[in-house]
């Protein structure tokens, strides 16, 4: 079993006194193994929350003392002393724990990966691994998600990712070194150390293997009905560099400004008059998939911002508690009734229900297309859209496009085109694996 460690974390350890100390050989190994485990633990909670390495996430004693045993805060102590793992000690007992993070500025000359020496700590993790498996099995969904994610294969073609960070260097000459700003050079360091996490993909061949990744970690369905499963967690520039291993291109199926156009159709759902000036409007920007360049281009705040950093804003004003904002502003004026809609919904208890409808009517679209897709080809749901290969993709949109109208009949007819609300684009930036690239074939 292979985790993952920090590169000389062994000549750390030997600085600390209650690594030192310790006699035995073997456990001086085991405490080496837990360390590892810790550091693997940390980055896969990262991976899964969805955070970047570095940011803290949250991990209960009872889940530490259950891999680690009863010292486990020896082992914590000295990662935390030699400041490869940093605490915020801030916790509430019953609703959050503890949270950790690895050091900041890791990257993958950092991170190593190494195999577990302990004999009987690779086997506990072993057990403990496996022993949600049957049930994940049992779930169609779930068991469906990780038999696609083995199919995916991570190409060796950093170079894609790493050009979306730019130097400080107008020019390059032969020889030149480039360099960064910290900011840019740290968020490129999370991105190499991804890069290499994620490649252990390639490796698993079965269901038993995936779960044994450092990387792993359980796919589930929230209360909403929303699938979050390792390779949602992906970043969008290292599912760019992925083809399947059938070597295939991939491809994405995804719903045109997911959120306010679920919420707009719920919104035209719960009204009897649909013929106002602002429901056509607002069904017609649905249906043409341009809420987010509407709003934009009749936004002030917003008419200069990058598309990720507006469409940040959007959903906070659509989904945040109520805040008389110069945007909320804006959005009362292009789209009065629907705003109202929204707010009466705030007004009526907890503000998040309206970012639950949204994520809810979300998973009733695409996670019953996704559970229905025929088993033979290559598909994935990630939120609002679903990977698969070319030659599936119109068999995809057309189901997604049936799905909605079915849903939502009241409002879209039978015969409306809806191939803008539910584009198709490829993934895959990169040319196909080398055929002499060894891949276990799921």
């Amino acid at each position: 079993m292979v985790r993952f460690s920090i590169r000389g974390l062994k000549s750390l350890l030997e600085t600390h006194s209650t690594y030192s100390s310790i006699v035995s050989s073997h456990s001086k190994r085991l405490f080496y193994d837990k360390c590892n485990w810790f550091v693997s633990h940390i980055i896969r909670e990262q991976l899964r929350s969805e955070k970047g390495l570095g940011e803290l996430v949250n991990i209960p004693s009872k889940t530490l003392k259950k891999h680690l045993g009863n010292n486990y805060g020896d082992v914590v102590k000295v990662l935390l002393d030699l400041k490869i793992v940093y605490q915020n000690k801030k916790y509430a007992s019953g609703k959050f724990s503890m949270s950790y993070a690895i050091k900041k500025g890791l990257d993958e000359t950092d991170l190593i990966s190494v195999s577990v020496t302990s004999k009987a700590f690779s086997k506990k993790l072993e057990s403990l691994a496996l022993s949600g498996l049957n049930d994940i099995k049992k779930d169609y969904v779930l068991n469906k998600i990780n038999r696609n994610t083995l199919k995916l294969l991570v190409t060796n073609n950093p170079i894609y990712f790493r050009l979306d960070f730019p130097s400080n260097y107008k020019e390059m000459k032969v020889g030149a070194i480039m360099w960064r700003d910290d900011h840019v050079q740290d968020r490129l360091n999370r991105y190499e150390a991804y890069f290499k996490a994620f490649k252990t993909l390639n490796n698993s061949d079965n269901v038993e293997g995936l779960c044994l990744l450092p990387i792993y970690f359980e796919p589930r369905i929230n209360n909403l009905g929303r699938a979050y499963h390792l390779a949602a967690s992906m970043p969008r520039l290292i599912r760019a560099i992925c083809v399947t291993k059938t070597n295939e291109l991939i491809y994405e199926v995804d719903m045109a400004s997911a959120q306010p156009s679920l919420l707009m159709l719920e919104w035209l759902k719960s009204i009897q008059d649909i013929n106002t000036k602002e429901t056509k409007k607002c069904l017609d920007l649905v249906i043409n998939g341009g809420i987010y360049s509407y709003i934009k281009s009749h936004s002030k705040q917003l008419n200069e911002m990058d598309y990720r950093s507006m469409k940040k804003s959007i959903l906070t004003t659509l989904n945040a508690e109520y805040k008389p904002t110069k945007l909320y502003k804006e959005l009362v004026k292009l789209f009065p009734d629907f705003m109202e809609w929204v707010d009466t919904i705030k007004r009526q208890g907890d503000y998040r229900k309206v970012s639950h409808i949204g994520q809810s009517a979300e998973a009733n679209i695409f996670i019953n297309v996704f559970k229905d897709l025929p088993e033979d080809m290559f598909s994935l749901i990630i939120h609002d859209c679903i990977l698969t290969t070319e030659p599936k993709t119109k068999l995809v949109q057309d189901r997604l496009i049936a799905r909605t109208k079915e849903i939502y009949c009241d409002v879209l007819s039978k015969n409306l085109n809806l191939e803008k609300l539910f584009k198709i684009s490829k993934v895959s930036v990169v040319r196909w694996k080398s055929p002499k690239q060894d891949v276990k074939q799921p």
